[in-house]
């Protein structure tokens, strides 16, 4: 975790978001911004001329939509679930961006983004909805290392979507297929059926063996792991304690 101090010039057009607004000044056809965050996984910021922004809350947290729909429900609902199995979401401010990118949805500390294809897919947008504010958590304040074990946020965080959506998934898994670096997947769709789909049947299946204390172990992971990395060690040796 880092803390970052960013200055930035654009044309007096654009609007610049990213976390820690400090100051924003202007002068003729310049603007100035400056930023500054603390404990953050990495620093995401996004520009847009003549953005259409709306501002909720949840509790003391500013939830910033930039060219979004109405959506907050959806993000207060992945709030509320989330927040009751790990532990409180510890910024001032999360933000929600609609971008012109290639891939349904990205994460970023405080901030996602959000593919304009998805507006014409309202079922899809809430499941990408839930997915990356989940990464918020496991990503963001739980780090792990995505080169060489990226089944451990991206399968777990695949499952608690499928789970706050009622879709109970498989729980049949190959544990040979997801236990490898993104090295191991010679395709992009086998890394997503392998790591994602896979992946997301392997916590199914720990949940329903497991049952309530399922959610002790989420907790105690976010107690333990906040600002850290876990490891797939790591993750071991906690459901090792789960299980004794």
């Amino acid at each position: 975790m880092l803390d970052y101090e960013v200055s930035l010039e654009v044309d007096s057009d654009y609007s610049v978001f990213a976390p820690g607004l400090e100051s924003e000044t202007t002068n003729g056809e310049r603007k100035k911004y400056f930023f500054s965050t603390q404990q953050v996984r990495d620093f995401p910021m996004i520009a847009y001329k003549n953005p259409n922004v709306k501002k909720y809350k949840i509790r003391d947290v500013d939830i910033v939509y930039i060219n979004m729909p109405e959506v907050h429900h959806h993000v207060l609902n992945a709030f509320d679930y989330i927040e009751s199995k790990t532990g409180l979401y510890p910024y001032k401010e999360f933000f929600v961006a609609l971008a012109p990118i290639s891939l349904q949805g990205m994460e970023f500390s405080q901030m996602i983004f959000l593919s304009d294809s998805l507006l014409y897919n309202a079922t899809a947008l809430r499941k990408l909805i839930y997915h990356e504010v989940f990464h918020q958590w496991f990503y963001g304040l739980i780090g792990t290392n995505q080169v060489d074990e990226p089944f451990i946020d991206e399968g777990l965080v695949c499952y608690l979507t499928n789970d706050l959506l009622g879709e109970g998934g498989n729980h049949n898994y190959n544990e040979s297929l997801y236990f490898e670096g993104l090295d191991k997947y010679p395709t992009k769709s086998k890394y997503y059926a392998h790591i994602y789909n896979n992946g997301a049947a392997y916590f199914a299946k720990l949940h329903r063996i497991h049952g309530d204390t399922f959610d002790k172990l989420l907790y105690n992971i976010y107690q333990k792991y906040n600002g850290k990395i876990l490891t797939k060690k790591d993750f071991e040796q906690e459901l090792l304690m789960l299980d004794n």
